[in-house]
């Protein structure tokens, strides 16, 4: 593994997009999922006017019945066309004239011999897919003359050869190195290299060089490192983010480009809901689960007479509570008071604590992150209120990387999360030991979703044999990928490429998150 880090440079030109079609958009993901692969049946496809390479699908069970991939998971099966054994004929005729290549039947030429024998395997294999359209192609069969794919550039065929056999997999971590919340992008890092050193450097076969960019605080200077790692860092795919305002900002880069990115932490619903790139996979959560896990369970065990929302005046804030607004209303409770202190910058929580007060509320749902989660927790605790209403949430509000800081203040409070540290499955007990080995800190919840992103591609790349040349190929092997056995317990993206997981309640002992039960398993509550 070789690791190289620049620093992001303003006034680098935002890149120009090569065209292409738009994959379709999935719809919303199913509430509640219990994960359990199956073979499925047998499903015929096509292209360019042929038919042909059956191959077996796979299945999610949910509550018993089994669901077709496409209805999950998205599979498109472009992978497989190579397989396709019925005859067509295409003829590839470049813009100079001088080559012109018939290929009559499938089974006797595969895509890759194809390009080979035209001379432009390199080019294909570097540019994903120039020749899945390029517009001086004469393609024989059903594909009509709006559809035709155009003729590369020259500045794309000059930067062919990156992606041929026995190159390292270029791959962009992008995670803040300063401000905040550092210490989470610190996590990132470390829990994706330790992936890497676990399986001797590499990734599905192929060598890896990391390329390191700081995420920074603003969606500004996010975009612009992720602009650089795309440019400057000519990387094949990138891991990171922890900010859903640079997730979002950086959205089209990745999908106008059609460079994969696997999100270890931003939970932005919009970017598994409206938002939705085929690109753009997510080894974390959607904002709203861990609040919507946690709903059941507050009515029918701590709170059924009705509870108070309190969380900053921003996007995740909003989103989280309203996770839970929907699962504890489904139960039968009633949320009978709620605020949003301005986020950024309320340093004194005095009038809002004295409203919880007043609420009548049995209970108080919160959400918090870095520095707001240990004054507010603090303030709460000092104001006597965790004597006389139980305070719970998401796992950020007692996230490991604060709880030192929040001190005996935390103590009691109950979160949930799909990872706990003491999680008792061989995986994350080894996790946990590599971890702390090798870093000499205890491992985090951001960690572990690094470290997931990193078997993601291991096994993508691997199902390729190597070869990611292809976006699109790339996008159907991680849709392909199935469950994920993880730290955190076995898991599976669904059709919009967020996780389906299970959820856990914690409780702060001794100043760590405490395993206490298991809640549900849910996927992405974005309608």
């Amino acid at each position: 593994m070789i690791e190289h880090e620049f620093e992001a440079q303003p006034g680098i030109p935002e890149p120009t997009a090569v065209p292409q079609p738009k994959r379709k958009r999935h719809a919303a993901a199913p509430q509640q999922l219990e994960v359990d692969r199956a073979d499925g049946p047998e499903r015929p496809f096509g292209v360019c006017g042929g038919t042909g390479g059956n191959t077996h699908g796979s299945h999610l069970r949910i509550d018993g019945v089994h669901l077709d991939p496409s209805a999950v998971k998205g599979k498109r099966n472009r992978r497989l066309q190579r397989q396709l054994t019925e005859p067509f004929s295409t003829e590839c005729l470049l813009a100079d004239g001088k080559r012109s290549v018939s290929l009559r039947n499938r089974s006797d030429r595969s895509r890759r011999d194809f390009l080979r024998r035209a001379g432009l395997f390199g080019a294909a294999a570097a540019a994903p897919g120039l020749f899945a359209g390029c517009g001086n192609l004469v393609v024989s069969g059903d594909q009509s003359a709006r559809d035709r794919p155009r003729l590369p550039t020259a500045r794309e065929l000059r930067e062919t050869g990156r992606h041929q056999d026995g190159d390292a997999l270029r791959v962009g971590v992008l995670a803040p190195m300063t401000g905040a919340y550092s210490p989470l992008g610190n996590a990132i890092r470390q829990g994706f290299r330790l992936y890497l050193d676990e399986h001797g450097g590499g990734l599905g076969g192929r060598s890896v060089e990391v390329v390191q960019a700081d995420e920074g605080e603003q969606a500004e200077t996010g975009v612009r490192a992720a602009r650089d790692l795309l440019t400057r860092g000519g990387v094949d795919v990138v891991v990171g983010m922890a900010s859903s305002a640079v997730a979002l900002a950086a959205r089209d880069l990745f999908d106008e480009r059609r460079v994969p990115l696997v999100i270890a932490n931003a939970g932005s619903a919009a970017l598994t809901g409206k938002s939705w790139s085929p690109y753009i996979f997510r080894t974390s959560f959607s904002n709203r689960q861990p609040d919507y896990a946690l709903g059941q369970h507050v009515f029918e065990e701590v709170a059924p007479d009705g509870v108070f929302l309190i969380a900053p005046d921003y996007m995740a804030g909003k989103e989280h509570l309203e996770g839970f607004r929907e699962a504890y209303e489904a139960a039968g409770g009633e949320v009978v008071g709620e605020t949003l202190p301005p986020f950024a910058s309320t340093r004194d929580y005095t009038p809002f604590l004295s409203r919880i007060r007043s609420s009548g509320a049995q209970a108080v749902i919160a959400f918090f992150n870095g520095g707001e989660a240990v004054s507010f927790v603090r303030q709460y605790h000092q104001a006597g209120l965790h004597e006389v209403l139980p305070l719970l949430g998401s796992g950020h509000l007692t996230d490991e990387t604060i709880l030192l800081a929040q001190g005996d203040a935390a103590s009691g409070i109950r979160t949930s999360l799909h990872y706990a540290l003491d999680l008792a499955n061989e995986r994350n007990e080894a996790f946990v030991r590599a971890y702390e080995a090798t870093y000499a800190e205890a491992a985090t919840v951001h960690a572990v979703q690094a470290h997931d992103a990193a078997q993601l591609l291991d096994r993508a790349v691997s199902q390729l044999d190597g070869d990611t040349g292809d976006a699109d190929l790339m996008v159907e092997a991680m849709e392909g990928v199935g469950k994920i056995d993880s730290p955190r317990g076995v898991f599976a993206l669904d059709r919009n490429h967020n996780p389906v997981q299970r959820f856990y309640l914690r409780e702060v002992v001794e100043g760590t998150n405490a395993y206490v039960r298991d809640l549900v398993t849910v996927a992405d509550p974005e309608r």
